[in-house]
């Protein structure tokens, strides 16, 4: 991570977070995470679907973990999620 300060033109000039400038710097900044967290999500859900797909096949617990280098007790949390999730939607269908 670099410090805001780093993005600056030249290291003797700063910029106040109160400035024009600076509420565009925030501005990128937050735009930026909102992007990273979205990615993080899609990532998540289409593990959660790779998973549900082995599992619909057969695959056991202990083979979904191992390929995924995690621990059996996370592919379990990780399904009774999606279990959770694919519920509420029916419910509110």
């Amino acid at each position: 991570m670099t410090r805001i300060d780093r993005l600056t033109p030249d290291r003797h000039s700063t910029y106040s977070l109160s400035s024009s400038i600076g509420h565009l710097m925030i501005a990128v900044l937050r735009g930026l995470a909102d992007v990273e967290r979205d990615l993080i999500r899609t990532a998540e859900r289409r593990s959660r679907a790779k998973a549900r797909k082995r599992r619909a096949e057969g695959a056991t617990l202990k083979e979904l973990a191992q390929s995924y280098n995690v621990g059996r007790a996370t592919i379990s949390r990780l399904a009774g999620q999606a279990v959770a999730i694919v519920h509420r939607g029916k419910m509110s269908a």
